[in-house]
């Protein structure tokens, strides 16, 4: 099985149960081999990740090995990772750096409410506090749909 996906991201692929995994290279180029499946039908599931929740979509595949059939190859997979993008001006409140602003940013903020995250400190007042919580929240609210 080869194809592409974002560079260095992790591939996973599972033929009738068993999961395996390859790195895709710096290009996102990657190729997968499964041995020794028994003759019939095989399903392989392939996905790709990037860590921080960043997969591709599931791509599912059937292949059925016959007698006499050395190879079989599956190739032109495209396993491709879609990076959410912030406006600007909310890229600042994405504190677990996922690409989005969400409910668990929030949760992040307080965790370390009065704490010494600087990254936190919305206002510039050398504190993280009520009014930083406020900056967040009512930029949320503007934001839920």
């Amino acid at each position: 099985m080869t194809g592409t996906t974002a560079p260095n991201a992790v591939v996973h692929v599972v033929v009738d149960g068993v999961e395996n995994y390859q790195q895709a290279d710096g290009a996102g180029n990657f190729t997968i081999q499964a041995w020794g499946l028994d003759l019939g039908q095989h399903l392989i599931t392939l996905q790709a990740s990037e860590g921080n929740s960043k997969d591709s979509q599931q791509k599912q595949y059937i292949t059925t090995v016959s007698p006499g059939v050395v190879t079989t190859t599956v190739s032109g997979i495209e396993l491709p990772i879609d990076t959410p993008t912030l406006p600007a001006n909310l890229q600042r409140f994405d504190l677990n750096h996922d690409g989005q602003f969400g409910f668990q940013d929030i949760l992040l903020f307080l965790e370390d409410y009065h704490g010494s995250n600087m990254e936190f400190d919305f206002n510039h007042d050398g504190r993280v506090d009520l009014s930083d919580f406020s900056i967040m929240i009512s930029y949320y609210l503007s934001t839920a749909r």
